[in-house]
């Protein structure tokens, strides 16, 4: 009877070990379908129970056009997907939010919001992509690959601009503000590298400052970072999720339950830059287990146009530390080191 009761409460602990944990909030970025098109994949988002992050495209020079967002957000209402809207500038405008464009991008968002509030259509919220434009941004990635340490201080150093940077801090806070008062809700996404682990002594806010890109938290409804392992990959080669989950620690220690993770890239993509992302669901529930086992509850996947097919339908993930990575180790020290040499005196 005694040898009964041990094996029972040993079963007993084994599947507590192995039970599944509470399914992250999962939401999805679409960047390359037109809104009106994605109306199609609504029937598969709420079955997949998945968020739609949609490109909105905001082109100061011409007449606002929202057609398509508009047909989407009427049908996303009537079968309760949550949907977050992501506006996008021009490629020459920046495309994403950063100190160069802060003013531009507010104004743009402010009448998109009062066109689509004006309709009677509503939506979750605005996703913020705070980068820095995609021709600095490639220029960067291409220098770190090449681990020179020099040029990477010089092109952060020459990025640097107080004014235009406490200027972009305000815009964002005050848009922020803005949104709230609308019932809007804020959601900023920006670069896992800001995550980086600092040194001792050393002034936080040095990489953002080199990258044009001001993060206030406390605007903020959630905050999340891009940790996409293909992308680390393309500078040091395969690793494990290990990075995920450091990344998603730091998250979590830094901003509590507003932190996220962005996972990717699902597929290949093109802009702006040529990128081999998953092939299979493998690697991202590892990846996703990674999150759940650093106490990450919401995240984001990029991008849904490499997952419409049915593998990629979720299933409940377990937690999963990874294993120590010396290549993720090496990494982080790099970045240390360069937002340690990126500290004006």
């Amino acid at each position: 009877m005694k040898i009964l009761t041990e094996v029972i409460l040993l079963g007993g602990l084994l599947m507590a070990f192995q039970a599944p944990a509470q399914p992250i909030d999962l939401g999805v970025w679409s960047e390359w379908t037109e809104p009106a098109e994605l109306v199609h994949d609504l029937p598969v988002l709420k079955e997949r129970s998945l968020r739609l992050h949609v490109a909105t495209r905001l082109d100061p020079s011409q007449t606002l056009e929202l057609s398509g967002i508009e047909q989407l957000l009427r049908q996303a209402e009537n079968q309760k997907v949550e949907v977050w809207l992501w506006p996008l500038l021009p490629k020459d405008r920046g495309y994403w939010l950063n100190q160069w464009n802060a003013n531009t991008y507010a104004l743009q968002v402010r009448a998109l919001v009062e066109h689509i509030q004006s309709s009677g259509l509503s939506f979750a919220g605005i996703s913020m992509d705070l980068e820095p434009p995609p021709e600095v941004l490639e220029e960067l990635l291409q220098t770190a690959s090449r681990l020179q340490f020099q040029k990477l201080v010089e092109i952060g150093h020459t990025l640097q601009n107080e004014l235009l940077y406490e200027s972009a801090q305000s815009e964002i806070r005050t848009l922020a503000e803005w949104l709230h008062l609308r019932g809007v809700k804020t959601h900023l996404v920006t670069t896992s590298l800001l995550l980086t682990e600092e040194l001792p002594g050393e002034p936080g806010d040095a990489l953002e400052r080199s990258l044009g890109i001001p993060v206030v938290p406390e605007a903020f409804d959630y905050l999340s970072f891009m940790s996409y392992r293909s992308e680390f990959e393309r500078m040091i080669g395969r690793m494990n999720s290990r990075v995920v989950y450091e990344h998603g620690l730091r998250a979590k220690a830094r901003y509590g339950e507003k932190a996220g993770i962005d996972l990717g890239v699902v597929g290949d993509i093109e802009f702006p830059h040529a990128v081999h992302g998953y092939r299979n669901p493998k690697r991202l529930h590892q990846d996703l287990g990674a999150l759940r086992a650093a106490g990450i509850s919401r995240a984001q996947v990029y991008c849904w146009e490499g997952m419409r097919d049915p593998q990629w339908g979720f299933q409940k993930e377990f937690d999963r530390k990874p294993i120590f990575s010396l290549k993720f180790s090496l990494m982080d020290a790099f970045f240390s080191y360069l937002q340690k040499l990126l500290t004006k005196p």
